[in-house]
């Protein structure tokens, strides 16, 4: 069933959940970030903030600083046992170093913590976000994300880190064989392991982007059938089923 599109704002995870299953996405259902992520990419933010004001990458700089700022502003001790939280601490410290490792302080300046944009698609605005942004001597941005999968074929599949990379690679002109703009993805797994992706605009698959503009069209048509058949856990199966029949 479809209806006639109207002017959307949309969300990265409207794109992520549309992709999942249209009937899901028209439920309100969400793909939110596990806890575990959401803490990694806040304490990296923070971070990555303080690292702009000293104007370098420091790797001697105290991460668990950001980390304890980032689980204090996310309530964990409200939410979970101090087993828990002690548990994703070391997770996430681990990770956090691993994070900052990848990026070669002589190397890498940071420019951007975290950068919102509206991106227009069809007739729809669609609001991203990236956690910060490196320069190196080349002209090259380099772009720290994250994602809300916990599997790699997740991460690589997600449409919307093409959308950030062909977004930002407007920013830098074409030089020689270089790309314009390198996107590094992080995400931990179901066994708090880190998992990374690079996409480098230059290798960017363009058929993704053709892709992301059939998706935003068929949210404003308010495409709404469901994925059959559903291997999902889905809170809304039931629901959906009564109406499918």
């Amino acid at each position: 069933m479809s209806r006639p599109y109207e002017t959307e704002r949309l969300t990265e995870d409207d794109l992520r959940s549309f992709t999942m299953c249209p009937r899901f996405h028209s439920f309100g259902g969400t793909n939110i970030y596990p806890i575990t992520t959401q803490l990694l990419k806040l304490s990296t933010e923070k971070a990555l903030t303080e690292c702009i004001r000293n104007d370098r990458l420091d790797p001697s700089m105290k991460y668990m600083k950001a980390l304890l700022r980032s689980s204090k502003e996310l309530e964990l001790s409200k939410y979970y046992m101090d087993g828990q939280v002690l548990t994703m601490h070391n997770a996430v410290g681990m990770a956090l170093g691993e994070v900052f490792g990848a990026f070669n302080a002589n190397d890498f300046l940071p420019v951007f913590g975290p950068a919102p944009w509206s991106i227009k698609v069809s007739k729809s605005a669609i609001q991203i976000t990236v956690s910060g942004i490196l320069k190196t001597k080349t002209r090259t941005l380099h772009i720290i994300d994250f994602s809300p999968y916990q599997d790699m074929h997740g991460i690589k599949n997600d449409p919307i880190i093409y959308l950030k990379a062909q977004t930002i690679s407007q920013f830098v002109k074409p030089w020689f064989n270089c790309s314009q703009c390198v996107i590094h993805v992080f995400s931990l797994s179901t066994a708090n392991t880190l998992l990374y992706h690079k996409l480098e605009s230059a290798e960017m698959d363009h058929l993704a982007l053709t892709r992301i503009q059939r998706i935003v069209k068929a949210i404003e048509m308010k495409v709404d059938f469901p994925v059959l058949p559903c291997k999902r856990d889905c809170p809304f199966k039931s629901k959906c089923y009564l109406e499918t029949i």
